[in-house]
């Protein structure tokens, strides 16, 4: 409970800060993600949908990047902390009218849980370039609901401070064996001033024959597909995920995780 009344007093600080901080749109930046925020996915997953920290009992932390670069060394990076409770920073490179330019995008928030009844709210703002990619201070509210072990549905509205702006998110993950080894997930999005019928669906299935070991594939509209594979620990996991359009690689996008036993 102290924890869940020092992330709203961060919340109210944060109010009063003047920099901007509308993530991107989330078909963009779900990349890294192995499956669907409805999932256990840990403190990503959380920075889609802030009912997620709910999931998190226990400390645990995300990194990732991909090799899309403007200059050399590491950029377009992402990190979460957190546990019922987090922290996330995800850096944008890109060029701008005058050259290379980024974006950091921060987001606190903190999820609960009754049964299996999820809920969460998080705050976000940005720093550095934030005019050229017009970016704005949000809030986000998720929910996610798990009526079996079989089966999570989750929803997020995140609405931009002052203005009419706001993006809604639809997420759902089926587990038919009722564990991990086998799940079916799936995303709608719609951005900003999108009608019900023009947002961004994705979906696919993931398999973990092992506990060690982890494939996922996942197709989008428009014809892009991406090819994950993970190697896990009991205390930490690596992923590697290639997106492919009409046959050639767009990206490689890597997940580090750890987690507490």
């Amino acid at each position: 409970m102290h924890r869940y009344a020092l992330v709203c007093a961060l919340l109210w600080v944060l109010s009063g800060v003047a920099a901007a901080g509308t993530p991107p749109p989330y078909p963009a930046a779900s990349y890294p993600l192995p499956t669907s925020p409805a999932g256990d996915e840990g403190a990503l997953g959380a920075t889609f949908n802030p009912a997620a920290w709910a999931l998190t009992q226990k400390p645990a932390g995300d990194f990732w990047w991909n090799d899309r670069s403007v200059r050399n060394g590491l950029e377009n990076w992402g990190v979460a902390v957190g546990q019922r409770a987090g922290f996330s920073a995800r850096r944008n490179d890109f060029m701008g009218p005058t050259g290379p330019a980024r974006v950091t995008d921060f987001q606190v928030g903190f999820g609960g849980a009754k049964g299996g009844s999820l809920g969460g709210i998080a705050y976000g703002w940005s720093g550095g370039d934030t005019k050229l990619l017009d970016r704005d201070n949000y809030l986000s509210f998720g929910t996610i609901q798990r009526p079996s072990p079989k089966l999570s549905i989750g929803f997020d509205w995140r609405k931009v401070i002052g203005t009419g702006d706001r993006d809604f998110l639809w997420s759902g993950a089926l587990s038919p064996m009722g564990d991990a080894r086998l799940v079916v997930f799936g995303d709608y999005a719609l951005t900003n001033h999108e009608v019900w019928n023009e947002g961004a669906l994705q979906g696919g299935i993931s398999i973990r024959p092992k506990p060690s070991f982890q494939g996922t594939f996942r197709m989008r509209e428009g014809g892009e597909f991406q090819v994950s594979i993970g190697i896990a620990s009991p205390q930490a996991a690596v992923h590697a995920a290639n997106d492919y359009r009409d046959g050639d690689r767009q990206r490689t996008d890597y997940l580090v995780r750890v987690k507490s036993n």
